[in-house]
């Protein structure tokens, strides 16, 4: 009887010294969390355009128009600017209606015609409505990310109604083909809409469901203001795709990760045994580049096609190290 008494009164005892020591522990990692998430927003500074971008319905994500944000990025050295007007595109503002006796050049495109990384005027539309000159309006409609896919699809929804003359779509085939085969963002879980090819070229995808029906998004997105987890989610990522094995770059071109044999990645288009679903991923943005252009001649607009060169493909040395790893 004494010993159960003894312990009846040990244990409500040890249950509070439990207690207090996990309270003492939730207190240290919350000291620890709060300690480095501020050493981590003075010293580390990561590419954000997450305040400028939003969910769509009909192209996956877009620009939020009267948005802006200042990026920088610390492992990259980006400092600028991104400023975007009441159209949701990253210009200067303008009127919708084209003006009598000028003719309007529409730049569309991923992250290089965006302009990642520069300031606005910088970019490559913005050196080419400056050397034109009086009588032409230049438009940068371009939204980093993107696929062709999802260009095709913008000059449907809003660039064919800007009434332009000449429609400039900038190429990255590293990424674009790729981007054309999947129906989310690369190394992400955004959605995007696709195209697939079978007796003509069918859209899939092209109603999405808001993400914001779900209480795990708006976490995420409320997680994504973090620091601290960005600076963890971008370590975990970083190991989470790396081959198992294989480097995790080349020391002269950290760009480029050596893909495993079963693995999608930007360099896939340069192999030179593609798998069918590469070939058809080829086959898919030749598709969508033919459509685009008869859409343009339909509507009265030259379709000029400008593919930015990679390293690779300028450079015989790299080219052919680069080609002997990828098979």
């Amino acid at each position: 009887v004494k010993n159960s008494a003894m312990a009846s009164r040990t244990t409500p005892r040890r249950l509070r010294l439990g207690a207090a020591n996990l309270l003492l522990a939730a207190a240290a990692l919350a000291v620890v969390f709060v300690v480095a998430e501020i050493a981590l927003r003075v010293g580390y500074h990561f590419e954000n355009l997450g305040t400028v971008i939003r969910f769509d319905s009909h192209l996956g994500w877009s620009l939020i128009p009267g948005s802006s944000v200042h990026s920088v990025d610390d492992v990259r050295g980006l400092d600028y600017t991104i400023r975007v007007n009441r159209w949701g595109m990253r210009e200067r503002d303008f009127e919708w209606e084209k003006a009598d006796g000028v003719r309007r050049v529409v730049f569309t495109g991923d992250s290089f015609a965006f302009g990642v990384g520069v300031e606005q005027d910088r970019r490559l539309s913005d050196f080419v409505g400056r050397a034109l000159g009086d009588g032409y309006e230049v438009i940068n409609a371009a939204v980093c990310g993107w696929g062709t896919d999802q260009e095709l699809i913008q000059y449907q929804r809003t660039v064919r109604r800007l009434k332009p003359d000449v429609v400039v779509l900038t190429v990255c085939m590293s990424n674009d083909v790729l981007n054309n085969m999947l129906d989310h963002l690369y190394l992400g879980s955004t959605p995007k809409p696709w195209f697939v090819l079978t007796d003509s070229l069918e859209l899939r995808n092209g109603d999405i469901p808001s993400p914001e029906i779900a209480g795990h998004h708006r976490l995420r997105n409320v997680l994504r203001r973090s620091r601290f987890l960005v600076f963890v989610k971008r370590r975990l990522d970083l190991l989470r795709d790396r081959p198992a094995g294989v480097a995790a770059a080349d020391p002269e071109h950290p760009g480029y990760r050596v893909a495993d044999r079963h693995t999608h990645s930007h360099w896939s288009v340069f192999e030179r045994q593609p798998d069918e679903e590469m070939e058809q991923a080829w086959e898919v943005t030749e598709a969508i580049l033919e459509r685009l252009a008869g859409e343009c001649r339909r509507d009265g607009a030259d379709l000029i096609v400008l593919a930015f060169p990679l390293e690779l493909e300028v450079d015989d040395a790299w080219r052919s190290r680069m080609l002997d790893r990828t098979g």
